[in-house]
């Protein structure tokens, strides 16, 4: 009897992937990294054209409605995150993400098309919530996907779609802005339309969620497809309503005090990162150029923030397969504090640019290692919905970001200020992260 014969026969107790093929892997994270790529695109691009809204008499705009704009994205993420991401876990990964990936890129070509404020906030709330729904379901697909030994390596290299998507709209700002205007790096993005069906004919469905909705024919189908490896035979399953897989997952998570702790260390860990990833992302341009930077080198330290990120954040997932994520996570949010509070001393630009560099690793890097952490963290059957929860509620840091920004700048309070929120986040992220327990899953 073949090994597939023997993995698809009766037995009892569920099942664990110990292989996968390569080749399976690396559809599943280049679809992956191309949905986040296209989040990452989507979230800079707004704080890379700000200025140019700022100055366009045609398009009437404060410094606290651009803040509020920004914010409004942000707050479609924390529901996009919530409920996007937790209903992966009973109505399947790949149709969230799919769903999530059609949400942002609607938003997009809205936002080129908004005649007034209001259209433009309302736009990118809708691509908010496409965007809040993408890593929750990004993350589940790609941890489940990988080899065990590189699940923390294999999603840094997914999540540095999101920082080089950033790093594609500064560059993208700076050769294209006064040619082609604002308006037309928002069409630029409505490219994200072309993905959607690489995702519906080459991305697999996750192998728990079939199995855990009595598609057993589906998992072995899948299973003799990819020629997937698991340690356990298959086992008959008990038929449970869809409304009762979302309660279950809650239910694994507060199963146990330590979990349980751990939600809520990764929601004040969220909170704190992305108050600095959605404050630096939507005001640093701006920032920098108030602090005395042509436009040009304002857009470069953005560009520079998120290429370093992309780069940080391989070293920091490799650091963490070997030395444990929850230190390497505490040393970046160091290095986030350190390099931010640094950047508002009047320094040459050359070592302004080197601390934007390790702001971006800190502070973008810190979320990708972050996202990793906690896919990792909880049960097989109860990650999307953590992940959901964790991100969804984090959220409000991101709101907080450019709404501080935003503030700051209209009360004609010294750019500093800026820099010393951004520190103080992460020095609380930094404590935050020291005091996650010990992961019960052993991965």
């Amino acid at each position: 009897m073949e090994k597939s014969e023997v993995l698809l026969a009766p037995g009892t107790g569920g099942y664990a992937l110990v292989d996968v093929p390569r080749s399976l892997t690396t559809r599943v994270v280049l679809i992956c990294w191309l949905a986040i790529f296209f989040e990452g695109y989507d979230l800079a691009v707004y704080g890379a054209v700000l200025p140019a809204i700022l100055t366009d008499s045609s398009f009437p705009l404060t410094a606290v409605q651009a803040g509020a704009i920004g914010s409004y994205a942000v707050f479609g993420m924390c529901l996009g995150a919530i409920f996007l991401g937790s209903s992966a876990d009973y109505l399947g990964r790949k149709k969230m993400l799919i769903a999530s990936m059609l949400f942002y890129a609607v938003g997009m070509v809205w936002s080129a098309l908004a005649p007034n404020t209001a259209m433009l906030g309302a736009s990118r709330f809708v691509a908010g919530l496409g965007l809040g729904g993408v890593l929750p379901t990004t993350s589940a697909l790609t941890v489940e996907y990988s080899h065990p030994a590189r699940r923390s390596l294999t999603a840094a290299l997914m999540y540095t779609g999101y920082p080089l998507g950033g790093a594609a709209a500064a560059c993208l700002a700076l050769w294209l802005l006064p040619v082609i205007g604002w308006r037309g790096l928002f069409w630029l993005g409505g490219l994200a339309f072309l993905l959607i069906p690489f995702a519906v004919g080459w991305m697999p469905e996750s192998l728990r969620f079939l199995l855990d909705n009595e598609r057993k024919e589906a998992a072995r189908a899948l299973i003799l497809k990819y020629r997937l490896q698991v340690d356990r035979e298959l086992a008959p399953l008990k038929p449970e309503p869809r409304s009762e897989l979302s309660k279950r997952s809650l239910s694994v998570i507060f199963s146990s005090g330590r979990w349980a702790a751990a939600l809520v260390l990764f929601w004040l860990a969220y909170f704190m990162d992305l108050l600095m990833t959605y404050g630096l992302n939507t005001w640093l341009p701006q920032m920098m150029h108030q602090a005395g930077y042509s436009l040009g080198s304002s857009l470069a330290f953005m560009l520079i923030l998120n290429v370093s990120a992309a780069a940080g954040g391989l070293i920091e997932g490799l650091a963490a397969d070997r030395l444990g994520s929850k230190w390497v996570s505490v040393a970046s949010f160091a290095l986030a504090a350190v390099a931010i509070i640094l950047m508002v001393v009047k320094w040459p630009v050359a070592i302004v640019y080197v601390l934007a560099a390790l702001a971006g690793i800190g502070v973008i890097g810190t979320a990708i290692l972050v996202n990793a952490y906690i896919t990792k963290y909880f049960p097989v059957n109860a990650r999307g919905t953590a992940f959901g929860l964790a991100l969804g509620f984090g959220r409000a840091g991101a709101i907080g970001g450019p709404l501080i920004g935003g503030l700051i700048l209209a009360w004609h309070l010294p750019v500093t200020w800026n820099f010393v929120a951004f520190s103080i986040a992460g020095l609380i992220g930094m404590f935050v992260m020291a005091l996650m327990p010990r992961s019960e899953v052993q991965v």
